[in-house]
């Protein structure tokens, strides 16, 4: 009796789990404002990624360019 329970319970889960030919509109809505909010986040961190690349180069070539004058007026 507890096997045929069991079982009925596992197909009722399978069958409520089972994808429809119709995606849930609920759902779709749902995934649509994560994939923005998710877009929004990238552009976000790629400005500031950009932004940390500049100022890394800036500081890099800032330092190149003292060198050089450095040395330059030691010859």
């Amino acid at each position: 009796m507890n096997k045929q329970i069991l079982s009925i319970f596992v197909f009722a889960l399978f069958t409520s789990c089972a994808s429809s030919d119709k995606p849930n509109p609920i759902q779709v809505s749902i995934d649509s404002a994560i994939k923005a909010k998710t877009m929004e986040h990238q552009a976000k961190k790629a400005v500031y990624n950009d932004s940390v690349l500049n100022a890394l180069a800036a500081s890099k070539a800032d330092s190149i360019e003292k060198e050089v004058h450095t040395n330059t007026n030691k010859k």
